[in-house]
């Protein structure tokens, strides 16, 4: 039995360090503020990588195989009038991403389509995970308010 829980005391003395390739390319116009989340959508050759963080915002860049890195936008998910919340939760699609926010509000952004985000529901607190279902035609939301919550989004 001595040996069951015994821990290999050498994965302590050479920890993992991380290295930067040569490859590793920085999105242009990084958010100024802390990143509170990150989903990756997919749609042809591209991929579309979606930032939520703490200054409320959510950012889009546009990624190609050859390596170029292009903004995409950005929305403010809370109104411009409060203060600003974090972007708790993200959820990419192939034409937008979801989110959800501290002050309990879950959005659809379809990127592709240039208009403007649209509200899909409310949480009575920080809405904490969402996720897309394509075949209900649905979006599911979790929330601080002990709740989750199936949402038609057709």
């Amino acid at each position: 039995f001595d040996n069951l829980f015994s821990i290999d005391a050498s994965c302590w003395m050479n920890p993992f360090q991380p290295t930067l390739f040569s490859s590793d390319l920085e999105v242009p116009q990084a958010p100024a503020a802390l990143i509170s989340s990150l989903s990756i959508g997919q749609k042809g050759q591209a991929s579309y990588v979606y930032v939520g963080s703490w200054d409320g915002n959510v950012r889009v860049w546009e990624f190609h195989q050859g390596g170029s890195i292009a903004p995409k936008g950005s929305i403010q998910h809370t109104a411009p009038s409060q203060i600003p919340l974090p972007v708790l939760a993200l959820h990419a699609t192939a034409d937008g991403c979801f989110s959800g926010c501290c002050d309990g509000t879950v959005k659809m952004w379809q990127v592709a389509s240039g208009l403007a985000p649209q509200l899909v529901g409310q949480h009575d607190q920080p809405v904490s995970a969402v996720r897309a279902i394509p075949a209900l035609g649905g979006l599911v939301t979790a929330s601080w308010d002990k709740t989750a919550k199936l949402w038609d989004i057709r």
